[in-house]
């Protein structure tokens, strides 16, 4: 058998592996995932799979008895929360108001219905806005995102909308003590727009649902809104894309009234399938 010297060892050093700047940024133990990013991730995830103004969304996934609708709103009425045309704690359209104006209002009216159909409803729930604080995560590297509403399940400590009012000359708002819900518990995200700019806000919505769906691997599908103005679009999402309703003014008491209770009445937690562990 032929035998052959030893080779000679090569006098150029391997190279190592390149790493690319922004693979070595991710892998950092302080990186967060930016909002940015999320959204570009989100428009390739998304491609051909929204359909807004979906026929007959409203009448096929929000259908209550005639009789709920009918007692809530009396008691409504009854009570000064409308006053037949409109819900008065919302800004008089002729006069000017900032979005945060409309956070309050709309928490108020939802837990109202809430508790007037307490009797019928299956799922804790409750409305609460906390605009300027991220709810909590599993994920450390998740990036910080603050939906303006948000309908949460089992979470009695839930504080009301103006339980810590900002001063009118504060440009970022204190530091709250008050207990930030968790993403997994969030039932429905909700984003607020003062113009009816119903894109830009659905855009933003999606960021949440799809951090819900993160956050509860085995969640089946995940209701939001989007309160433009006045005008409303309700979203209902899966791992599969995203229908959109027909859009409605929340002025019109039984319209607001059957969305909310549906959302309380119908949807159980067997069908969501959550994962609070």
């Amino acid at each position: 058998m032929a035998s052959y010297p030893k080779l000679p060892t090569p006098a150029t050093p391997l190279k190592t592996k390149r790493i690319f700047s922004e693979t070595l940024e991710t892998q950092q133990s302080g990186y967060k995932t930016r909002s940015v990013e999320v959204e570009k991730e989100l428009r390739q995830e998304l491609f051909g799979t929204v359909f807004v103004e979906t026929p007959c969304f409203l009448d096929t996934f929000f259908s209550v008895p005639s009789a709920i609708v009918d007692r809530i709103s009396e008691a409504a009425r009854a009570k000064g929360y409308h006053n037949g045309l409109r819900w008065t704690a919302f800004p008089e359209p002729s006069k000017q108001h900032y979005e945060k104006d409309l956070y309050g209002p709309f928490v108020e009216i939802a837990n109202f219905v809430t508790n007037e159909c307490s009797t019928d409803a299956k799922l804790d729930l409750r409305w609460l806005s906390d605009p300027h604080r991220s709810p909590t995560s599993v994920d450390t590297k998740a990036a910080d995102m603050e939906p303006d509403i948000i309908g949460v399940l089992g979470f009695p400590k839930a504080a009301p909308a103006d339980a810590e009012p900002r001063q009118i000359s504060e440009r970022k708002p204190r530091e709250s003590t008050l207990p930030k819900a968790p993403w997994r518990r969030i039932h429905v995200p909700m984003e607020v727009k003062r113009e009816n700019v119903q894109w830009a806000a659905a855009l933003q919505l999606f960021k949440y649902i799809r951090q819900v769906f993160h956050e509860s691997f085995d969640r089946r599908f995940v209701f939001g809104i989007v309160l433009a103005r006045s005008n409303i679009t309700v979203y209902l999402a899966d791992r599969s894309g995203i229908l959109g309703s027909e859009i409605f003014d929340m002025h019109e008491v039984s319209c607001f009234i059957i969305f909310v209770v549906q959302l309380l009445n119908t949807t159980c937690q067997r069908n969501l399938i959550y994962s609070y562990v």
